[in-house]
C-alpha cells in the first residue's frame, strides 16, 4: 500500500535532516502538520555538499486526492524550469528507492477511451487529449544546474555564435 511509503508525522526540521545528505531528487512523503483535515505533502532535495536546497510542496488535501491518486500526482508532478520546460524533480523515494520502483504498481492504468456518442473520434472532432498534472513554479536560481543540461542543438547554436571557450562565461 502507498501508506507504507509515507514517513508519517515528521517535522520540517527532521525532514531536512533526513534529506540533507541524500542524492538530488530524493523526496520524502509525510503528513502535513498544518492541515486539520489531514493532508499529505512531499519535499525534495537538490544540490550537494554545502549548497543544498529543499523544496516543499503545498499539502494535498483529501478533496484533491479524491480527484487524482497520490502515486499519479508523484508520477506526473512537474516544476516549470528555465524556458518553461516542465521537469519532474522527483527521482528517489527516501531513502533511495527509484520512484517508479516504489510506485509503478499503484499508478493508474490508462483507461479505455469512452465510446463516443457520435461516429467521429475525439481527434476527428478537433479535440486534443488531456491529462491532469501538478506543476509548481520554482525560481530559476533555486533549480539545480544539472536539472536542465544544454541540448546538443543549443550548444551547436552557441558555438556558431560564440567561441566555445567563452560559453562558460556567457551561461555560467
Amino acid at each position: 500500500m502507498v501508506y507504507r511509503c509515507i514517513m508519517g508525522f515528521v517535522s520540517k526540521e527532521r525532514e531536512k535532516a533526513l534529506l540533507k545528505d541524500k542524492e538530488p531528487g530524493t523526496f520524502l512523503l509525510r503528513f502535513s502538520e498544518s492541515s486539520r483535515e489531514g493532508a499529505i505533502t512531499f519535499t525534495w532535495v537538490e544540490g550537494s555538499n554545502n549548497d543544498v536546497h529543499f523544496h516543499a510542496v503545498e499539502p494535498y488535501t483529501k478533496k484533491e486526492l479524491a480527484a487524482v491518486s497520490f502515486p499519479d500526482i508523484l508520477r506526473n508532478y512537474k516544476v516549470m524550469a528555465a524556458e518553461n520546460i516542465p521537469e519532474n524533480p522527483l527521482l528517489y523515494l527516501y531513502p533511495n528507492i527509484p520512484k517508479d520502483s516504489a510506485f509503478t504498481r499503484y499508478y493508474s492504468r490508462p483507461t479505455e477511451a469512452a465510446e463516443p456518442m457520435e461516429l467521429e473520434s475525439a481527434s476527428e472532432a478537433g479535440y486534443i487529449q488531456t491529462e491532469l498534472i501538478s506543476v509548481s513554479e520554482v525560481h530559476p536560481s533555486r533549480l539545480q544546474d544539472a536539472m536542465l543540461p544544454m541540448s546538443s542543438q543549443v550548444y551547436g547554436e552557441l558555438t556558431r555564435i560564440i567561441n566555445p571557450d567563452e560559453i562558460e562565461n556567457v551561461v555560467g
